[in-house]
């Protein structure tokens, strides 16, 4: 594993034990826990079928989703032969908006209030806003992420940016080359990637005024692009085979899974109970969108699209996304394993992890 020095208060994280392998403990750990949330209210999207219904600004000639809130508050741009601006959609309750003299307005994610953070786009340049409750005021960054205290963040320039309340502050890793954060949870732990000097590429984590970097063993780059509010962090990585990958890190437990192309670094979703939503394209162009949850990684896509990209998913389990036609919403059935089944598993899980205990841990991978 490679090691900069950098100054200030910076860690390089080890994600895993050596060489991306977790015991068998840590597997029937996270298999309990996946057991437990299927069945305790949580949604195993990889075994769920999903119905779809199409997501479109009344009057518009086109319109595609952007982000979505864990309420389930969907946001993005539309166009129509009377012009192009923004969207909030709530339940079916449209409301649309545009930056005054902006060619574009881009909305990027929203809160569970219903609070936008975006970018627009003027004939001098772009700038970001935020607009609530019918109040739109434009700020100083390029637009990433908003959370529920109302914090964006974004990047001005090559440099990382904070804003609460109009109070901005630097998100900018130590001896960086470029800091661009992507993610923020409620408590303001910040998630992203940045570029060293060499510009080699690392994911990071922010949290009260700690930088710790995120790096994937053996990776050829490694860029944490979500986070949720009990600090699990998910990203992609690239293997020196230029096979691409996706990781979860879980206080400093690493999974990682393979993906069947490149991904789509545009957006990636990590739920709360730690479900991955986003896409990746095949060796056609095509793109496609993908559910990992429990151990599962499942292809989903709008049926008889030729792309699909999944722009985000809230916490009933509904995904949104475009299909290069339409912008749509699949929600999942209900759960198909029954509660003796789910209990079942859950005691397997627990027996094993005894079994492990009583056996004592298994002999580490080499290093």
């Amino acid at each position: 594993m490679r090691r900069h020095r950098l100054a200030g208060t910076l860690t390089l994280k080890q994600l895993s034990s050596a060489n991306g392998v977790i015991s068998a403990m840590q597997h029937l750990a996270m298999f309990a826990a996946g057991c437990a949330a299927c069945l305790l209210g949580g949604a195993c999207a990889a075994a769920h079928s999903y119905t779809f219904a199409p997501l479109a600004v009344p009057g518009a000639e086109g319109t595609s989703v952007t982000g979505v809130s864990g309420s389930g508050i969907a946001v993005g741009y539309y166009y129509s032969r009377a012009g192009e601006g923004a969207f909030i959609d709530n339940n079916g309750s449209f409301t649309t908006f545009q930056v005054p003299g902006a060619w574009q307005t881009w909305p990027g994610a929203v809160n569970d209030s219903g609070s936008v953070a975006g970018t627009y786009y003027y004939s001098g340049g772009y700038s970001g806003f935020v607009y609530n409750n019918s109040a739109l005021q434009t700020i100083s960054l390029f637009g990433g992420a908003i959370n529920t205290s109302g914090t964006v963040i974004g990047t001005y320039g090559r440099q990382g940016v904070a804003d609460s309340g109009g109070t901005f502050s630097p998100v900018d890793v130590p001896g960086s080359n470029s800091t661009t954060p992507t993610g923020i949870n409620a408590s303001g732990e910040v998630a992203g990637y940045y570029l060293t000097a060499k510009y080699d590429e690392y994911g990071f984590t922010y949290d009260a005024g700690t930088y710790n970097t995120l790096y994937v063993p053996g990776s050829r780059w490694t860029a944490a692009l979500a986070i949720n509010d009990a600090g699990d962090v998910a990203g992609y990585y690239e293997t020196p085979n230029f096979q691409f990958g996706g990781f979860i890190d879980r206080a400093g437990l690493l999974v990682t899974f393979t993906l069947p192309g490149e991904p789509y670094e545009g957006r990636m979703t990590l739920t709360q109970s730690g479900e991955v939503v986003g896409s990746y394209t095949d060796s056609s162009g095509n793109w496609h969108g993908y559910v990992y949850d429990a151990g599962s990684l499942a292809t989903l896509d709008d049926p008889g699209a030729t792309s699909t990209l999944l722009m985000g998913v809230d916490n009933a389990g509904a995904i949104f996304g475009e299909d290069g036609l339409q912008s749509f919403v699949a929600v999942p059935a209900a759960s198909p394993v029954s509660e003796p089944a789910g209990l079942g598993l859950i005691g397997m899980a627990a027996a094993g992890l005894g079994w492990l205990r009583r056996r004592g841990p298994g002999r580490r991978p080499p290093e």
